[in-house]
């Protein structure tokens, strides 16, 4: 009895680490033109965490190298499923 306790739970244990199932698509476009979380660290004082972004009419420019301007979470995307994933951008130079 107890082996067989042992077993499944080794099984659910493994089912929920390697995702063996049909691969999931899911297409999600970040908006950051109208993204409500840039819009307000556009107003903030910089040391504040804003004033370092402009919202433009085509897109978004960013003066200073951070990573939680565009935080996927942020703007409503979650990896739920360990695995691999492509993300495609188009990013200019200004």
């Amino acid at each position: 009895m107890h082996v067989e306790s042992y077993l499944k739970s080794a099984d659910e244990s493994l089912d929920f680490a390697f995702n063996l199932g049909k691969a999931p698509y899911r297409c999600h476009l970040f908006d950051f033109v109208s993204s409500e979380h840039l819009a307000t660290l556009e107003k903030r004082p910089l040391n504040e965490g804003g004033n370092n972004l402009r919202l433009m009419e085509d897109g978004v420019a960013v003066f200073i190298e951070n990573d939680y301007l565009i935080r996927p979470f942020r703007h409503g995307f979650d990896v739920s499923t360990a695995g691999y994933y492509r993300i495609t951008s188009v990013i200019e130079a200004y």
